[in-house]
């Protein structure tokens, strides 16, 4: 028997990420908006890089990914939407930090197709992403806790 579940973030988590970030990093560093969660890295995201050929044509990317854009998605990833779920139907309020490294409409210089699938950060550019976005988490908590 097929059922789904909801994936929805709990907005008060939202709301106190949100605010930890803009205490982090300030308000222009950090944006609020969705996240589409897919199967697979490659087509499921719409790339063009991968290494069997895509089902979609380099003009059906570029739509499905201006469409994703119009309705505020601001991250494509693979692992929000389990969580979330799973946390919904567990009771636990949950939400989601991510880091968007590429800007997907934008054209990559070098890019045989033009499109902007490839991370062009350093390896420690990376780690501080990483670490900013291990910050917030941790901020979100410690005012959880000591509210």
């Amino acid at each position: 028997k097929a059922t789904t579940y909801t994936a929805e973030a709990s907005q008060s988590v939202v709301d106190s990420l949100v605010s930890a970030g803009e205490t982090l990093f300030g308000a222009e560093n950090v944006q609020r908006g969705k996240t589409v969660t897919t199967e697979d890295f490659y087509q499921g995201q719409g790339r063009l890089d991968g290494a069997l050929d895509p089902w979609y044509s380099a003009e059906e990317r570029h739509s499905f990914l201006q469409k994703c854009s119009d309705l505020g998605v601001l991250n494509i990833e693979m692992e929000a939407a389990p969580m979330l779920a799973f946390c919904r139907r567990a009771g636990v309020p949950a939400g989601c930090v991510a880091v968007t490294l590429l800007d997907r409409l934008s054209t990559q210089k070098g890019a045989e197709d033009g499109a902007a699938d490839q991370v062009g950060a350093t390896r420690e550019e990376l780690s501080d992403y990483q670490k900013r976005a291990i910050r917030i988490a941790a901020e979100h908590v410690r005012r959880r806790v000591a509210a």
